[in-house]
């Protein structure tokens, strides 16, 4: 082999090196740009909100028609639901983020699941009424804040056929569950 294509093939080695190096950078910038987009969780924050501003607004709402909260005194609905009241708070192996209970409470459909009928109206939306136009910004973030003090996140102990995240737990690839 000569001088000339011992050379060439250097040159053709660190082309290849630089273009994965920029296709990284790259990737990590389009990464970077996703994650500090303006519709991302993590640029959604909402003042503290006020504990028992958010327990009045729960019963001034009507929340407690449909909804107990655990360990909470409320009072009780003019008209109980035929299923039942749905009890909220309590401890669950999932976190109730600031994020799931704004969620929940201006969109109830986005994340109900279908699986059960009771949740839901014949159409497969949430019988949970839509308070977008009835409800004042400082309203749902004190009630966000009230329900927030009442789940109690209960952490399973470690099993390494699961990864966990802050919304469920998973089976690892290599578990072959």
């Amino acid at each position: 082999m000569n001088e000339r294509s011992k050379s060439s093939k250097k040159e053709k080695a660190l082309r290849v090196v630089v273009t994965v190096l920029i296709l990284g950078v790259l990737l990590y910038i389009v990464q970077l740009l996703y994650l500090l987009r303006a519709d991302s969780p993590r640029g959604f924050v909402l003042p503290e909100g006020n504990i028992a501003a958010g327990k009045a607004a729960f019963v001034e709402l009507g929340c407690i028609q449909c909804h107990t909260v655990r360990d909470i005194s409320l009072p009780s609905p003019e008209k109980a639901p035929a299923e039942g009241l749905i009890e909220l708070g309590g401890t669950q192996r999932l976190a109730k983020t600031y994020g799931q209970l704004v969620t929940s409470i201006m969109h109830p459909s986005a994340e109900l699941h279908h699986a059960e009928g009771r949740y839901t109206d014949s159409n497969g939306a949430s019988r949970m009424p839509n308070y977008q136009s009835q409800m004042t910004v400082e309203q749902l973030v004190d009630i966000v804040r009230f329900l927030q003090e009442h789940y109690n996140v209960f952490v399973p102990d470690y099993d390494p056929g699961y990864y966990y995240t802050p919304y469920g737990y998973y089976p690892t690839p290599l578990s072959g569950q």
